[in-house]
């Protein structure tokens, strides 16, 4: 902990600043960054003159380092340098925490091997990030040296296996009548226009879950996009019949479609009653996290909340937490940043804000290595694992592990060969093994399929809801479950979190309001 303060030293205008904590980490072993964000604070209107005492906070293990060779996360002996500032190039060195030994903070697994060989570029030296600088402040007489014993670190060594299936009451009370060929519609979404019965329809969702079988206990739920708000129907009329429909097209290549045909698809708001679904645009993710304000991220995704209230949608595809590799990368706007504490905090808070409203879940995404979108269905991301866990698995265990992020949708790229919505390795060693995720894992929306991830490998390695879905995904699970290329086992553990989802969604609860009082 770090105590900090900050004054405005103008004479006319009040403000904020942020501070920020770096950590210069001994060149002792592995090579690495010369500073690396440790924690940031904003502070609230500062008057002219005035002085404000803020507080930043961080765990000394985050700052350890991945070495490839034990699988272990490791803070390698000698002196930790923090340095404070308003910006990384203007810091200035206040403490050094003195690691007296090594210490392993957790032991994994590899679990990424690279199928091309990766060449790493050492960076070039700096005037200001030499090692003469640096044992220069090492020795610094004024600079406060704090003793940290390497025995006090004690090693988390993490277990793999398959997770135990979602059991309570109500959801067992669904999963139970249900039987192993219906659990292949229970991983399967309905299409984006919501294909068969539905219990509720928020215009212009992304996605549903199916709702085929509502007569049993099961209602179907809304999935709508983001990421700046969310992403619904605008306008939609009510046919005589009673049927809604759409006032006007939410993807722009629809208005090139043939009159006839767009008179079928779409309503008449001059001729029929219409309802609407007015939300909220906000500053997108790259602008949000340059606020370095996570109080006002999290009132952000409490007013989406908020809206998800209103408009009976259960989960929201975002926040977007991809890293900024690529300048050129299509989405980076959607994303926070290109460092993987400050995105991990934005998305945790984001979550901390949707999540306070009950039933209503974020889905962090794109999990992961998602840097581009050209050709993104078929790149494959070639990076080392200790590039990868330190850079682009970062700040989703952050968004998971502080925000509790209830979903999280995979990329449509492979990682080292493999898709990632096939992945077991990282969709259950680390997501689930290591870091402790339960909630509900979906694919990107068409990311399985011929020349794709397999359907069923995604099911197996804990992509729990195929998205769109359609009946073509439901046909070949059965298949592959009569086969026998598809476990049973692993198809009900993913039908148990999609299940759970739905029961603990505001959805059912009005679902079981409407139930008894028939």
């Amino acid at each position: 902990m770090v105590r900090a303060n900050v004054t405005n030293t103008g004479s006319t205008y009040s403000g904020k600043e942020v501070a920020q904590l770096y950590a210069s980490c001994p060149q002792t072993g592995m090579a690495k960054e010369y500073q690396r964000l440790a924690a940031f604070a904003k502070t609230g209107v500062i008057a002219p003159g005035g002085t404000e005492t803020i507080v930043l906070s961080f765990d000394m293990k985050d700052l350890a380092s991945y070495r490839e060779a034990d699988a272990a996360w490791v803070l390698e002996a000698g002196d930790y340098i923090l340095r404070l500032g308003a910006s990384s190039r203007d810091t200035e060195a206040v403490a050094a925490l003195v690691l007296d030994g090594e210490a392993v903070v957790e032991q994994c697994t590899n679990v990424s091997r690279t199928v091309l060989e990766v060449r790493e570029m050492d960076p070039p030296a700096l005037k200001d990030t030499n090692e003469e600088k640096d044992a220069a402040e090492a020795q610094d007489a004024d600079l406060l040296r704090i003793p940290v014993p390497a025995p006090a670190f004690e090693t988390e060594v993490c277990e793999y296996g398959d997770p135990e299936i979602y059991e309570s009451p109500v959801s067992d009370a669904v999963l139970d009548v249900l039987s192993t060929e219906e659990l292949c519609e229970v991983v399967a979404g309905t299409g984006m226009v919501g294909n068969g019965p539905r219990f509720f329809d928020a215009m212009g969702s992304a996605g549903y879950t199916t709702g085929a079988f509502i007569e049993k206990g099961l209602p179907n739920v809304c999935l709508a996009d983001g990421p700046a708000g969310l992403r619904l129907q605008k306008v939609s009329t009510v046919t005589r019949s009673g049927n809604v429909k759409a006032a006007e097209p939410m993807l722009s290549a629809l208005k090139y479609l043939p009159d006839p045909i767009q008179k079928v698809m779409f309503g008449d708001p001059d001729r029929q009653p219409c309802v609407y679904q007015f939300t909220t645009a906000f500053p997108v993710g790259l602008a949000l996290a340059q606020s370095w304000n996570t109080k006002l991220v999290e009132r952000v995704g409490d007013a989406v909340g908020k809206e998800m209230e209103r408009y009976g949608v259960t989960y929201w595809l975002a926040p977007g937490m991809n890293i900024h590799q690529n300048p050129l990368c299509g989405r980076n706007f959607e994303y926070y940043s290109e460092d993987p504490l400050l995105t991990g905090k934005m998305a945790a808070a984001m979550s901390r804000g949707v999540q306070s409203h009950r039933g209503c879940f974020v889905t962090i995404k794109h999990f992961c290595c998602n840097n581009q979108e050209d050709n993104r269905n078929r790149t494959n991301a070639n990076v080392n694992e200790r590039a990868l866990r330190e850079i682009y698995l970062r700040g989703f265990r952050i968004a998971v592990q502080e925000g509790h992020a209830r979903a999280l949708m995979t990329s449509y790229n492979k990682v080292n060969g493999t898709y990632v919505n096939n992945s077991y390795e990282l969709l259950t060693k680390v997501l689930r093994n290591e870091w402790g995720f339960d909630g509900l894992v979906m694919t990107d929306w068409f990311a399985t399929g011929k020349g794709l991830g397999s359907h069923s490998a995604a099911i197996e390695a804990g992509n729990d809801l195929i998205m769109p879905g359609g009946k073509g995904v439901v046909r070949e699970l059965r298949a592959k479950l009569k086969s026998g290329e598809l476990d049973g086992t692993a198809l009900r553990r993913c039908a148990a979190n999609v299940i759970r989802g739905v029961t603990e969604s505001r959805i059912y609860q009005a679902y079981r309001r409407m139930h008894k009082e028939r």
